[in-house]
């Protein structure tokens, strides 16, 4: 729904930066905590961090994505908006790249350890769900070797899963919906008359009694 003042006053408004604020924190915990869990040998120690920070940013950020990936599915599938949606990935990317260089400086080593996401096969085969944990390490080390992966997948993949349940398995999914979005045009909300007996009004012998 665009704002009634428009973009000057999403700007200007406390809350919008409240949010960007939110990301750019959540994001920072986020990477710094998988970071350094990744210096453990094996895979459990990543897995397990990354599911309690994310699950303790629920909790106390009000759920923030910390992800480029999911906020880039959010605005495809038209649940946040444009400017929304690009400060966000914005806020997250800074987030990720000031605690990866604030551990390659604590650690004093050239390298940080390798792009993972949470869950990940990260150590198997060096896959990231996060293009936020694959761009920091990447932009403070100057590895940026075959870098493009770690965006079109996590993201081409969050789009897609976006797109398939608010097409096909919402509720409110349809087949003129489905056929919007693939015109690239907007469709009306169907409104579902409601059983309720309130909607119906009054049974036929009331009435009756009221004209009478």
């Amino acid at each position: 729904v665009p704002h009634p003042c428009g973009t000057w006053g999403i700007l200007r408004s406390g809350r919008f930066w409240r949010g960007v604020l939110a990301e750019l924190t959540a994001t920072l915990i986020f990477v710094g905590v998988v970071l350094g869990a990744s210096a453990a040998p094996g895979p459990l120690a990543p897995a397990l961090a990354g599911g309690l920070v994310a699950g303790g940013l629920v909790c106390t950020l009000g759920g923030p994505q910390a992800n480029p990936a999911l906020t880039l599915a959010l605005l495809c599938t038209r649940k946040m908006s444009a400017l929304r949606g690009v400060v966000g990935v914005l806020a997250q990317c800074m987030g990720a790249t000031a605690v990866a260089a604030g551990a390659l400086a604590a650690v004093r080593t050239p390298r940080v350890p390798p792009a993972q996401g949470v869950p990940t096969p990260g150590p198997f085969s060096g896959g990231s769900m996060n293009p936020a944990r694959s761009l920091g390490p990447a932009v403070v080390t100057g590895v940026w070797d075959d870098h493009w992966v770690y965006w079109l997948g996590p993201v081409l993949g969050a789009v897609l899963a976006g797109l398939s349940y608010e097409l096909i398995l919402a509720p409110g999914a349809s087949r003129d919906k489905l056929g919007a979005c693939l015109a690239c045009r907007d469709v009306a909300p169907v409104e579902t008359p409601s059983l309720s007996p309130s909607s119906h009004g009054p049974p036929a012998e009331q009435r009756e009694r009221g004209t009478a």
